[in-house]
């Protein structure tokens, strides 16, 4: 490792504590410290899919009781939201939620405690959090896709308002207008990925992403394990809904890959053959090996590639 890397690495390494803050004000408290994505600057607030990251490095430093506080402080926002917000803060759920990371978060904490009584209330979360991805995020597809908490006109509207002042884009346009635009845009900052060549058009409602059914592929995954010698109808049924979402995915990516013009699976590679390819995708790889997935996909996807070849 090299001197600069080094130094990285202990910068890093001495400003977890420094960066460890608490949220109590009138009006919103968080009942635990936690670890934003920074030390100094705006950004000293708890945003969900960062967290998962900062985890990893918490963790890899041993301060384990951190990443803790961290996970405990998610779960207590979803009790009181009903989602993982986007950010922890007084209105942070307002607009939207972010990748489902929490399903890794609780695995990796349980890895480093061995609290299984710890696990077991968190689990009862990360069915919660479950239960409003599948309620709130479905497409007529059978898979998910990253959307937006409002359908209020006017706030969609003044959420277009705000990225087009980020973004240099045109505010004279009809209410309604702005107000599609901006719930594009809110489902594109709950992909995580916002504002990127991802959404060349920032049209993310017209897209199922791959990235986020991998995400759930890998909770409904731990879900049907954990409950294997616990409860045998709930293991179960995480297991068909895992199997059955590999089985929907298969099939997209056939139908991505003969040019269908249905929802995508993937992004604007398929769709309009643009050259830009999301880093995102790749969380289905990541996914996929943390659970042990891909020795089921394959031949999902290649019973899929025959089925729809016969077909033909």
């Amino acid at each position: 490792m090299d001197n600069a890397c080094k130094k990285m690495k202990e910068y890093v390494k001495n400003s977890w504590e420094k960066a460890k803050t608490e949220l109590k004000t009138p009006t919103f408290t968080l009942p635990y410290p936690f670890v934003p994505p920074c030390v100094n600057g705006e950004f000293r607030v708890l945003y969900y899919w960062d967290t998962y990251f900062t985890n990893v490095g918490l963790l890899a430093d041993g301060k384990t009781e951190l990443a803790k506080y961290n996970v405990d402080t998610l779960l207590y926002a979803l009790d009181l939201f009903g989602c993982v917000p986007n950010c922890v803060q007084e209105g942070g759920a307002d607009f939207a939620s972010q990748p489902p990371l929490l399903g890794l978060m609780l695995q990796d904490i349980y890895r480093a405690t061995g609290d299984k009584a710890w696990l077991k209330k968190a689990v009862v979360g990360l069915e919660k959090e479950y239960a409003f991805w599948m309620e709130k995020r479905m497409t007529e597809i059978g898979l998910n896709q990253y959307r937006g908490n409002t359908d209020n006109q006017a706030a969609l509207a003044g959420y277009y308002d705000y990225v087009a002042t980020r973004l240099h884009l045109s505010v004279n346009m009809p209410l309604a207008e702005k107000a599609v635009r901006g719930a594009n845009f809110l489902a594109e900052g709950e992909s995580g990925e916002d504002f990127t060549p991802r959404y060349a058009r920032h049209n993310a409602l017209d897209y199922v992403q791959i990235d986020l059914n991998a995400h759930l592929y890998g909770v409904e995954d731990f879900l049907a394990r954990y409950y294997h010698d616990k409860d045998e109808e709930k293991s179960a049924y995480y297991a068909a809904q895992r199997n059955a979402r590999l089985q929907r995915m298969a099939a997209e990516l056939v139908l991505c890959l003969v040019g269908s013009q249905v929802l995508r699976l993937f992004t604007q590679v398929f769709q309009f053959g643009s050259a830009v390819v999301a880093a995102g995708q790749l969380f289905a790889v990541f996914v996929f090996q943390l659970q042990q997935g891909p020795i089921q996909f394959f031949p999902l996807l290649l019973q899929a590639l025959l089925f729809f070849f016969q077909a033909r």
